[in-house]
């Protein structure tokens, strides 16, 4: 027949491609969704299994990850190994980052709740450092015993008679916790908390016994501070670099009290405050969230280069906590020889009361990453003043640990 004659309906059925039978599209189905399968599997277990050779052992919940399990060769050895490996395993699993922080931020939206137990969300997206040292502060529960005090007292009187018969000046500087500047932002459950604290009692005790422990008492001069502009970040336990500067400039005023020469602490006016972004906050980084929850804060920018200049070199390798970059000791060196030297001894909330505040006041001073105070390094640096910084929460330890 020719081609002109083939009727209209038998020629649209040669332009589309005969149905496949409904078995051989099961099987090519099947065959998509199990090479799919197979490779999704490939992909999760290459990757957890480079994971257990990764160099990275802190997660981001600030823990340490298990370590793989040791086996011995008998039963009861066999059941701890399966389930410490089931441990190991869990935290080292493809993407496991990824999907703790999702599951973390839904239950935040939707319950307004953070999922970690020792963080607690406040008011205005603030969130609180929760552990067993800053709820009784936050509370006003669970003050000293006069023994407590007298352990404390005894120790830092040690100390400050220890350097002053080497002629150094030795002072606590506590900084303060977030609960203690903004307690109005803590959850409406702690509106009607005491807030007398353990920081309180003690100063009050030290007063009353005639102590000669100089404590710089960073409270009132940050509390100075509060205003239009945060003074701590709402995502981490720390104060961002304003509430720093109310911190240094109460260091700076107590001692001038005993070095006049030091130079008053810096103005306000000499600083260009701007915005800072952030999302690395630390409790965040506790409910899985580190690099997610963001908020901006505030920075200061000194408007002139001050003549102090960075050192890093041998003089601080003895650092107890240095084991990254930014926790590694350093000091700062300039040529005015009748300033006075100082040794700090601090933890990351010095941070950002040193860069670009302390410098200025110092002909050198030396940074060191440790809560304990070493005779070594103050026997090695000889300076004039000794500044221990430590958190007002340490007062809630069972022991003194600095």
């Amino acid at each position: 027949m020719p081609s002109d004659s083939i009727p209209p309906s038998i020629s649209l059925l040669r332009q589309q491609p005969l149905p496949l039978p409904s078995a051989a599209k099961h099987h090519i189905e099947n065959l998509i969704i199990a090479r799919t399968f197979a490779l999704c599997s490939f992909v999760f277990f290459t990757t957890s299994i480079a994971n257990w050779f990764s160099p990275k052992t802190v997660l981001n919940e600030n823990r340490e990850a298990a370590k793989f399990p040791e086996l011995a060769w008998n039963l009861a050895s066999l059941a701890s190994f399966c389930r410490s490996f089931e441990n190991f395993f869990n935290d080292r699993f493809a993407f496991r980052e990824q999907l703790v922080a999702r599951n973390s931020l839904l239950y935040l939206k939707l319950f307004r709740a953070p999922r970690s137990q020792k963080v607690l969300l406040g008011k205005n997206g603030f969130f609180f450092y929760a552990d067993y040292t800053n709820r009784p502060m936050m509370t006003g529960s669970k003050p000293f015993t006069v023994d407590q005090m007298y352990v404390w007292k005894s120790l830092l009187e040690e100390r400050h008679y220890w350097c002053k018969q080497r002629g150094i000046d030795y002072f606590l500087l506590l900084a303060p916790g977030k609960s203690s500047i903004y307690p109005e932002l803590l959850p409406d459950a702690y509106s009607q908390c005491s807030r007398r604290t353990r920081t309180d009692q003690f100063i009050d005790f030290l007063k009353q016994t005639g102590s000669p422990v100089q404590i710089i008492d960073t409270r009132a001069a940050v509390l100075s501070g509060k205003g239009r502009l945060p003074l701590y970040f709402k995502t981490d336990s720390h104060w961002n670099r304003l509430g720093a500067y109310y911190g240094y400039k109460s260091m700076i005023e107590s001692i001038r009290a005993r070095h006049p020469n030091v130079a008053p602490p810096h103005q306000l006016s000499e600083f260009v405050l701007r915005p800072f972004p952030f999302k690395w906050g630390d409790l965040a980084r506790m409910q899985g969230l580190f690099g997610i929850l963001s908020e901006t804060t505030v920075d200061l920018d000194l408007k002139r280069p001050y003549p102090a200049e960075l050192i890093r070199d041998y003089h601080y390798t003895e650092n107890e906590l240095g084991l990254g970059a930014w926790t590694r000791a350093f000091g700062f060196h300039r040529r005015d020889s009748n300033l006075p030297s100082l040794v700090m001894f601090r933890d990351s909330f010095a941070r950002f009361m040193i860069d670009p505040f302390l410098p200025d006041h110092f002909s050198r001073c030396s940074f060191y990453w440790q809560p304990k105070f070493s005779k070594s390094i103050v026997l090695r640096e000889k300076p004039d003043i000794v500044v221990q910084q430590i958190l007002e929460r340490s007062f809630y330890l069972d022991s003194p640990e600095i």
